[in-house]
Parts: structure tokens; sequence; C-alpha cells
């Protein structure tokens, strides 16, 4: 019993940071994986009527265990993962109509396409995209917010905004 669950946890783990090597995957071999997906949907669908929302595309979950990982580094700061944390970004509030969204990252600045496809580059701007969001708390610290409750969190926000971005 105890080696299944050392397996599954060194199995989650490892799939858990999954998502910091798909930030440098080429979009060639991402698109394989979305390619293998469909094909796999349709075996599933096959001559059954297909339920909307009832499997969530690749990407969606690359998200949210990236925004997951964010979280470890950023509100929990996991001794690991200190090379990913991202300093606050600090604007200047010139008139009272302006103000920045408390807990937002400064983005890197980067030249190259390359760069700015990379885990650090996509989950600054998915982190600040998710704290000027609706459903997002005002306080994200790791007393209000646990890990399990950021996941669900992030799921939900994600999956509201495929949703209306499908809309359009």
């Amino acid at each position: 019993m105890k080696d299944n669950l050392e397996t599954g946890l060194n199995e989650l783990n490892s799939t858990e940071y999954c998502c910091l090597t798909w930030g440098g995957a080429a979009p060639s071999h991402i698109a394989v994986l979305d390619k293998v997906q469909r094909r796999t949907e349709r075996i599933i669908w096959d001559g059954q009527q297909r339920q909307p929302g009832a499997l969530q595309c690749l990407q969606h979950h690359r998200d949210v265990v990236g925004l997951t990982t964010f979280f470890k580094a950023q509100v929990r700061r996991t001794p690991h993962l200190n090379q990913l944390r991202q300093a606050e970004r600090h604007t200047e509030v010139l008139t009272s109509t302006v103000a920045a969204e408390p807990g937002t990252l400064a983005l890197p600045r980067s030249h190259s396409t390359h760069h700015q496809t990379q885990f650090t580059q996509v989950y600054t701007r998915l982190w600040n995209c998710l704290l000027a969001s609706d459903c997002c708390p005002n306080n994200l610290t790791n007393n209000t917010v646990g890990l399990q409750r950021f996941k669900v969190l992030v799921h939900r926000w994600l999956s509201s905004v495929r949703d209306s971005d499908t809309e359009d």
C-alpha cells in the first residue's frame, strides 16, 4: 500500500510541473498533443451524442496546472520554485480613476517570440488577468485560499473565459 502511495505521489509531482516543459515546447509538438486529443474525443463520442463540457481541452489543463505552480511560487513561496517568482508591478497612479490591481506582477520585457511563449511570460499574463477578473478574491493568501480551492477557482475562471470566447 505504501509503495502505491509513494508511486502515486511521484507521478503527481512529475505531472504537476509538466507545464514548465510545455512552455518551451515547439508549437508543432503541442499541435501533435492537440491532434491526439481530438482523435481520442472522436473515438469516445463515436456514435453517441456529444455532451458539451464533458471533456476539457489539454490547454485548459496546462493552464490550470501552470497557474497552480505560479500560485505555489508567488503565494506559498515554495522554496524549490523561487526562480519562478516575479516582482510585483509598481505603477505610479497619476489620477484617482487609475488604480493598479493589488498583487499584479511585472511582466518581464522580451524581444523574441520564443521568450514570449515561455512559462514565466505566459503565466504572468494569465496571473494578472486572473487577479483583474471578478471571480478572484481580493486577498490571495495561503490562509484564505488553499491549493485545492485555488485550482477550482482557476478552473471555473478559465472555463468562463473560454465559454465567452466561443460565444463571440
